[in-house]
């Protein structure tokens, strides 16, 4: 031959190029300037090699963007062309070095079943195409909202990361395939109801939630869920307060959260008049209580500063 030998363009259930005793396996043009293999009548379309490049601002992924690794040096918002347009195999590489990288799927179209994905900076993502859909390999995921329920079901909502707002007990988070992750921040007081099957949590009793206390919960299938940890809002759940100069008859120590089960009380450089020892009364959001706990009190002499 001394010329080009021109084929049809074929499609992956009958390629271009193919052979007599099995049709559907060979070679066909897969889009513009790249093939295909065909084996049984399924497509595989071939990557040119990985193809890199730098953006500096916002930018809409092509079908010619496929097995392409695209470093974003600045914050920016990247575009997904519609599913269908891109096909079934597409695939592209997102790596935030500048600012997180907004990812927005064309029209109500998804990514790992959520309207967008945000891959923080100092982060990489990569992103694939199912025909009608995207997905990414870790699932990095906006917070989305649900309301607090008697079942709170986590099955409805399309992220790992959850924010429960409201103040109605919870003594389930629904039924979702075992080994389901999910991630909870508490905007509200509620109750979390310990169940030794269906809904395990660390303390082995109920836990009251604080503002901004938060947990990580695993599904064990058929409506069962383990808490795997809960973080308080204070630091190892610990609150920690300071007098800087104690004068007077009393000191009132307010703000301490419901679900403290221990106080520590330190006392440095106190003195009294010498003939009165100190004493300390719990109370409620009601005021001091003088009954219906037991209380110890130490004279004057049996006070100690404290060594550094």
């Amino acid at each position: 031959m001394n010329a080009p030998l021109p084929l049809q363009n074929g499609t992956a259930a009958l390629p271009a190029l193919t052979f007599t005793s099995d049709p559907d396996t060979g070679i066909y043009r897969a889009s513009a300037n790249k093939l295909g293999i065909a084996m049984g009548g399924v497509g595989y379309p071939l990557d040119a090699g990985v193809v890199y490049a730098e953006k500096s601002g916002n930018y809409t992924a092509l079908g010619t963007d496929n097995a392409a690794v695209h470093r974003y040096t600045a914050a920016a918002t990247l575009t997904l062309t519609a599913a269908a347009t891109l096909g079934a195999n597409w695939h592209y590489t997102v790596i935030a070095d500048g600012g997180d990288v907004t990812i927005d799927p064309n029209g109500a179209e998804t990514i790992d079943g959520a309207a967008t994905l945000i891959v923080p900076s100092g982060s990489s993502e990569n992103v694939v195409c199912s025909g009608t859909a995207f997905f990414t390999e870790r699932k990095l995921q906006p917070f989305a909202t649900i309301a607090s329920a008697g079942t709170t079901d986590l099955g409805t909502v399309g992220s790992q990361n959850v924010t429960v707002t409201g103040t109605t007990t919870i003594t389930s988070f629904g039924t979702v395939p075992a080994g389901t992750e999910r991630r909870l921040v508490f905007s509200g007081i509620l109750t979390l109801t310990h169940n030794a099957t269906s809904l395990i949590l660390p303390q082995g009793g109920n836990v009251v939630t604080a503002v901004g206390d938060s947990l990580e919960a695993v599904s064990l299938g058929s409506g069962n869920w383990r808490v795997t940890s809960y973080t308080r809002i204070g630091a190892n759940g610990l609150v920690s307060g300071t007098v800087v100069a104690a004068s007077g008859t009393a000191i009132d120590f307010t703000s301490i959260p419901s679900w403290a089960k221990r106080i520590t009380v330190s006392f440095e450089g106190i003195s009294t008049s010498g003939t009165t020892g100190v004493s300390l009364q719990l109370g409620d959001s009601g005021g001091v209580e003088t009954s219906g706990y037991l209380a110890e009190q130490a004279t004057a002499s049996h006070l100690r500063p404290s060594s550094s």
